[in-house]
């Protein structure tokens, strides 16, 4: 979207790099919560506006359609309500410290496939990315490497206690929180592969990750009491 974002609407407060204040410790925390920045990214501190807001300003504006130019204006602020708007409830039994895993596990994944076409190696994308951070005990290495995705859910399923990650109650995708490991089967809506179903990053948003930026079709797709979903899963 084009337009000049130091021209604001009356109520909009114009954001950009070198500005301080309650303002910008705001904005910060919507970045946060929509996984473009982690609380470790704050600039020196929260309410400064420095390099690392900058990025993640352009990166949600890039994600956005909009202009990545690092001004929060108009266009954009309107754009940030929408998406937390869009965001479903997180769960209040996932700890302060697995909202922090599951937001370094998003920033990873879309780093990884925003833009991108799925090429059918969802799960060694999935792996990649978990064996590389820390999500609750799947990651640091410890993240198997199962043949398809659906055993990888089997997995999950089955060791929950043990890798401290807790199955949420949710049969929709899109109803997965922001940085959620989404397992499908095969034959699910918006998928491809005829045996190996699929597995994904949640972007809380109506998009996911796994190597591409791919969808399932819309929310519809998953009606009450369907058996598409072999779980959705989050550190506690």
């Amino acid at each position: 979207m084009k337009g000049n974002e130091a021209i604001p609407l009356v109520s909009t407060t114009v954001l950009m790099k070198g500005a301080t204040g309650d303002a910008v410790k705001a904005l910060q925390k919507d970045l946060v919560r929509l996984g473009y920045m982690t609380q470790t990214q704050m600039d020196t501190g929260p309410g400064i506006f420095g390099s690392q807001t900058d990025a993640a300003v352009r990166k949600f504006q890039s994600a956005n359609g909009l202009d990545a130019d690092g001004i929060v204006g108009q266009y954009t602020r309107a754009a940030l309500d929408r998406a937390l708007a869009a965001l479903p409830p997180v769960s209040t039994s996932i700890s302060t410290q697995g909202r922090e895993q599951m937001r370094r596990l998003l920033e990873v994944a879309r780093s990884n496939s925003a833009g991108k076409r799925p090429d059918g190696y969802c799960l060694k994308h999935v792996n990649d990315w978990l064996n590389g951070i820390t999500y609750a005990r799947i990651g640091n290495g410890n993240s198997p490497r199962l043949p398809y995705a659906y055993r990888y859910g089997e997995w999950l399923n089955a060791n929950l206690q043990t890798l401290e990650i807790q199955k949420m109650n949710l049969t929709n995708p899109y109803k997965a929180p922001a940085g959620a490991i989404v397992v499908v089967r095969a034959g699910t809506p918006g998928t491809s592969h005829p045996t190996a179903g699929d597995i994904a990053v949640a972007d809380g948003n109506g998009k996911f990750y796994n190597g591409g930026e791919m969808g399932y079709g819309g929310s519809q797709n998953f009606p009450a009491g369907n058996t598409y979903v072999i779980g959705i899963f989050a550190p506690k």
